[in-house]
């Protein structure tokens, strides 16, 4: 997937997925990292969105409401 400021490092990360009109704090574990793009070895499903601007400030909810 494209490579954004949601990036913190390389193993685990907490990312926010969306599903159903919600995002979802989800636990990753990040594969190849490359120049503009990650790999994401697990935690997200074909199909799923991941946020990809930095979410830190929001790091601390487990979910969020989308407008």
């Amino acid at each position: 997937m494209a490579r954004g400021p949601f990036l913190s490092g390389e193993g685990a990360q907490d990312v926010f997925v969306v599903r159903e009109g919600r995002a979802f704090r989800t636990r990753v574990e990040l594969g190849l990292i490359g120049y503009d793009a990650v790999e994401i070895s697990k935690g997200v499903q074909p199909g799923d969105e991941v946020i990809v601007s930095d979410m830190t400030n929001y790091l601390h909810a487990r979910e969020l409401k989308l407008k």
